[in-house]
């Protein structure tokens, strides 16, 4: 039988708003698997005892038990993310660093990465704020 995990949506919430320091500290890059039109934005490797949290249609969040954010993961990253909302389309090529059967980002295109991000942060919080006073309970 799988344990429940109650999730602090206020938590998650602030640590999403500092996505970009949690990112930098934890050493998480963007990972883009076009076989699947998957995006990660994780460390090489996210803890077994996570588990995928649903913010939206688009954004689901990799939590552990004590509700700290581990990743973020985007189903459909092209033909659904960025073909109904223009302000991801202009990163669709950034991802040209082959890296364990993954895409990555050059080191020359960071900066496009940094803004990515920012707009990954600002999505994930709009659907966030809207719950952030609750607390969710989900499968592990």
């Amino acid at each position: 039988m799988q344990a429940a995990i109650k999730l602090n949506i206020k938590k998650l919430s602030e640590q999403v708003a500092s996505l970009e320091d949690i990112s930098k500290k934890k050493k998480w890059q963007f990972f883009y698997d076009s076989d699947l039109d998957q995006l990660y934005l994780t460390p090489d490797v996210v803890k077994k005892d996570c588990v995928l949290y649903s913010v939206n249609n688009e954004f689901s969040i990799y939590v552990d038990k004590q509700s700290n954010i581990e990743g973020v993961f985007v189903e459909y990253f092209k033909t659904n993310l960025s073909s109904h909302n223009s302000r991801f389309k202009a990163f669709n090529n950034i991802f040209t660093v082959e890296t364990n059967g993954l895409e990555t980002v050059s080191e020359k295109k960071q900066d496009k990465a940094e803004i990515l991000k920012e707009l990954v942060k600002v999505e994930m919080l709009s659907s966030l704020v809207k719950s952030h006073n609750q607390q969710v309970t989900i499968a592990s």
